[in-house]
This record gives structure tokens, sequence and C-alpha cells, in this order.
């Protein structure tokens, strides 16, 4: 309210001191409608300047209280003259000032007095309820409605939800370019929007109209030697306009928005959220493309890289091949089952009772600690730790996995493979390296797969224990 009263209403209004009621509201709803907090919701500064416009016009329509704000001016007015007049000739019309305050205390009221009548009309018309001040806003608000109507009429009302076309290259001569698209389909009207992929080999459009956009799919034989043109997703029904593709007119608008008096704001979103949904779906048809050709670049990029990293690989292991991979064999394995249950079936622990008899090449002990597999790095090893498993037969049980094997007379797959052998088998015939190193490495390839079956079957065993 302090602040109120240092502003000059009058001036804030833009009207005169004699200016009637008629002319003040008609300034109020002018200088209102540019700073309606509905039209400007991101200025804390027009809401301000709203209320003030709001408390001004109470003031200076209420009779009353327009007669207490225009003493409040006259005794300010006053004091200032009274001022002024000391300033200048303070030593010497100070006994005549004097005497002019006591007399216009006679007949003005003082300025304090002003403040506080003004005060209690204020705080009056605020207990009341100004009327005056709702109609105003109302008509204000109709007046801001309209504005958003015509624009929205403009803007919105003609969304419809077309139909897209797809644009897939067919000759590699001919350049997938917007402008090169263009000149070929904008004679069937007008082109909404064009997207053309990074690889220019296909194309998204989408045209004004629907049937422009029939038009052009049903001439698609005219460029079937330049580029194929498809629907995106289902053919549209051509005998019935679906609701989705009739443009709204104006009548069909203020029917659906304006009946039950729904508010405004939201036939605005209901319109905007629809135009949203259509930006949105033709994001995703243009994400699904863009999609389609990076798998088709990258199958062949892939390829490419896979044949470029085999001859690599092929480079850098065939010195490693007669050194590494022919003495590969595949070896019997034991399987450990603890017998005890203060012995901690654990890697350290196995080694520690096993390393004597030869080089461990493989260890696997399951989660539960009950059971594990063990695999040395030679068949005679593993056949003396299991002849001499009554040593641990307190601690533990040693198995063969699977038949035990033929210790009479070695398997073929028991026999190291060397270097002439390797040579007579792989090199007769001048068969490429190529072949030579795939069977080796399914070999191993093998070997591996059976350990990690075993090693699989221990676990699912524990798990029905357990269960």
């Amino acid at each position: 309210m302090s602040d109120l009263l240092k502003l000059d209403l009058y001036e804030l209004l833009a009207v005169n001191y004699d200016s009637t009621q008629q002319e003040i509201k008609s300034s109020y709803r002018r200088l209102a409608l540019g700073c309606h907090p509905d039209k400007c919701p991101d200025n804390p500064k027009a809401a301000e300047l709203f209320h003030q416009l709001s408390k001004a016009l109470e003031v200076l329509t209420d009779e009353t209280a327009k007669s207490a704000y225009d003493r409040l001016l006259k005794a300010r007015k006053a004091n200032v003259i009274r001022h002024k007049k000391l300033d200048q000739k303070r030593q010497k019309l100070k006994d005549e000032l004097e005497r002019r305050e006591k007399s216009a205390k006679e007949d003005v009221m003082s300025e304090a007095e002003a403040v506080d009548q003004l005060s209690r009309e204020i705080e009056r018309l605020r207990k009341e309820g100004s009327k005056q001040l709702e109609t105003e806003n109302e008509i204000l608000k109709q007046q801001i409605e309209e504005e958003l109507r015509e624009r929205i009429e403009s803007e919105l009302i003609g969304t419809q939800v077309l139909p897209k076309l797809k644009i897939i290259r067919k000759s590699k001569g001919f350049q997938m370019s917007s402008e090169n698209i263009r000149h070929h389909l904008s004679r069937f009207g007008d082109i909404n929007g064009l997207v053309v992929t990074k690889n220019q080999k296909k194309a998204l459009v989408e045209f004004s109209d629907y049937n422009e956009t029939l038009n052009a799919y049903e001439n698609r034989h005219e460029f079937e030697h330049l580029f194929t043109t498809e629907w995106i997703g289902d053919k549209p029904d051509v005998s019935s306009k679906s609701p989705q593709m009739e443009t709204m007119n104006t009548n069909q608008f203020k029917d659906i928005n304006i009946k039950q008096n729904e508010s405004f704001s939201s036939d605005y979103e209901s319109l905007v959220l629809r135009n949203m949904r259509a930006a949105e779906e033709r994001k995703q048809l243009i994400r699904q493309m863009q999609e389609q050709d990076l798998q088709e670049e990258g199958s062949k990029q892939l390829e490419t890289e896979n044949e470029i990293l085999k001859q690599q690989i092929e480079e850098e292991l065939k010195e490693r091949i007669e050194s590494e991979l022919i003495g590969t064999q595949v070896l019997p394995k034991l399987k450990i089952i603890r017998k005890s249950k203060a012995f901690q079936m654990s890697s350290e622990n196995i080694r520690h009772h096993l390393s004597r008899f030869g080089d461990i090449n493989g260890l696997v002990v399951t989660k539960n600690q009950k059971k594990a597999l063990v695999e040395f790095s030679d068949y005679n090893e593993t056949l003396n730790a299991y002849e001499n498993r009554h040593e641990f037969e307190h601690l533990f049980t040693i198995e063969w996995i699977g038949d035990k094997p033929d210790v009479s007379s070695k398997s073929p797959q028991m026999e190291t493979m060397n270097t002439n052998q390797f040579k007579d088998i792989h090199i007769k015939q001048n068969e490429s390296f190529s072949s030579d190193y795939e069977s080796l490495v399914l070999r191993n390839m093998r070997a591996a797969e059976e350990r990690k079956q075993l090693i699989r079957q221990m676990q699912e065993q524990d798990l029905q224990e357990v269960d």
C-alpha cells in the first residue's frame, strides 16, 4: 500500500486530473492488455505493473477514494511548494511561510491525514470487493482469448496427419539429394518435409496434401529407372478419408473446443499436443530409416574388417602354430569330491596335495566348494594322481570324468602330434594355410567347449543338491 501511495496514479494510467471515468477505463484496458499475466507469463514485472494498474483503477473509479487521493495530491503539491520556497527564501520569508502554513491547515487537510483517509478508503474497497475491476478483467481476458484464437486458427487448425512416402535409390548413377528429389516430385504439389539419409540411399517425403501424396505414388512408374516409391506403413484407405487426414475447419474447432464451456487453455494444449505427436511420428520414421542404413553399412564394414583381421591373425600366428598348437592333446580329467567337511575345498589346498604328481593345467572349484575339476599337463601325471587317490580318501575322493581311459594302448586323441605329423597331414596336397589353421583352432575349441560343458554339469549337480 505504501509503494502505491508514492506513485502518481493519473500518470500511471496516462490520464489527466479531470479525465472522465470512461476515459480512465479505456486507458486501463489499453495498458493492462500489454502487461496481463496470461499474455506475459514469463515476465514478473508485467504482473507487478498489472497489479498497480488494477489498484489505480479501483481508486480513480470510486468517487470517495478518488476525492481522498486528490486531497493527498493537493497536500503533497502544497508541501513541495512550501519546501521549495523555504529553501529559496528561508531566512527572509520564514515568518510569512509559517503564517501561511497555519492558514492552509484550516482549508487543506494535512498530508498525513490525507494518507490516513486514503488508506482507509482503499481498505474499504478491498473488503467490499470491486465488481467493476472484475468486469474489466473479464473483458480483458476475452480480448486476449480472441487474439490467441485467431492465431490458433491460422497456425494449428489446418493441422493434418498425412501419409508419407519412402524413396529408395535404384540407379547408382542417380545422385540422391534434396534438390534432385524436389526436381522430380515438386510438380505433384508442395513438399512439406524431405529428409535424405547420410548414405544417400533412402529418403522420406511428405506432401502438404493427401491428394498430392497419392498422385505422386500413382505416377511412380515415371521414376522407376531412378528410384522406387513406397508407402510408409500400410497404404491409406483411398475410398474414405480417415478422420486423421481431414482438416479441421473453424466450425469443427468451435464445436469441439468451446462446448461445455471448456477453458481456452485446454483447447490450445490439445492442438499443440496433436502437432507434437505428428512431429514425433515423423522423427521416429526418420530414425528407423537411419537405423536400417547403419545396419546395412555395418554388415558390409564388419565383413571387410573380419577379412582383414583374419589375414592379420594368420600372418601373426603362422610362425607360432608348430610351437603352440602342434603339441595339442586332449587329456583326461579328474573330478574331486569333498569327503571331509573340515577340509576347505579351495584351489590352493588342492594344488598343495596334487602338485607333486605334476603340473596342473587347469583347476576349477564350484561355488559351493564341494567339487572340483582338475587337468594335468600330461596323461601319465593324471594316471599317477588317480592311482594314488587312497592317500587323500580321508579328505576327498578322486574319479575319472567319463569312462576310464584305456591304459594298455594310448588313444589317438591322447597322442601328441609332432612337427612331421603336422606337416604330413596339413601341408600335403598343397592345402592352404587357412584350412590348416582352422582345423587346429577348431580342435582346440572343441577341447575348450568340452571343458566348459563338464564345469556346467558339475554346477548343475551342485544346484540340484542344494535344492
